[in-house]
């Protein structure tokens, strides 16, 4: 199985990434390919609207770091996503990523990819309410649903890091093992 882990988060070894990393670990002990991309170290534009890809049904013709995403894209069956909780909502790379994602549609806005990926998404927030910017997050995953993928979310609140959370941890891992 091909995953592809995409990490949004600045800090390296924050939360987000600490839970994707431990996905990633199960996901690898039980001999998926990963395949990792940080979008904080990546140079990626944001979409121009330039609409070649409706017209023509190609991937995004930007020349920057997502130029061989598109094809592994197509192939995965997994996409593991996270972001920190940045202004109420997902943080600006992920944004920026996300909107890339509109030539993953065709000129009549129908999915140009495969039916029944799996998507995970991460998120970690410094406030205790699980559900405080679940809105926001629906954003992503009405999104998902339109190219018929089945969403999971994992979402670490509060302020300690979630490296000290066990239960949270184990889950991540176990949820990686199971893909």
């Amino acid at each position: 199985m091909k995953v592809l882990a995409i990490k949004s988060s600045p800090r390296i070894k924050g939360n987000t990434n600490s839970i994707i990393d431990k996905i990633v670990q199960g996901a690898e002990e039980s001999g998926h390919v990963i395949i990792p991309y940080n979008l904080n170290e990546m140079h990626v534009k944001g979409c121009q609207a330039c609409r070649t890809c409706k017209e023509k049904g190609v991937d995004c013709i930007i020349k920057d770091d997502l130029k061989d995403y598109w094809d592994k894209l197509k192939t995965a069956d997994v996409l593991i996503m996270g972001s920190p909780v940045c202004m109420y909502t997902f943080c600006g790379p992920l944004k920026t990523f996300i909107d890339r994602h509109y030539c993953t549609k065709d000129k009549n806005m129908k999915s140009r990819l495969e039916p029944g990926k799996k998507v995970i998404m991460v998120y970690s927030q410094a406030n205790s309410d699980e559900d405080a910017y679940k809105d926001n997050f629906n954003v992503l995953d009405q999104y998902f649903k339109t190219h018929k993928m089945e969403v999971q979310t994992i979402v670490h609140c509060g302020h300690n890091h979630a490296s000290e959370n066990e239960e949270l941890m184990q889950m991540a891992y176990e949820l990686g093992k199971s893909l």
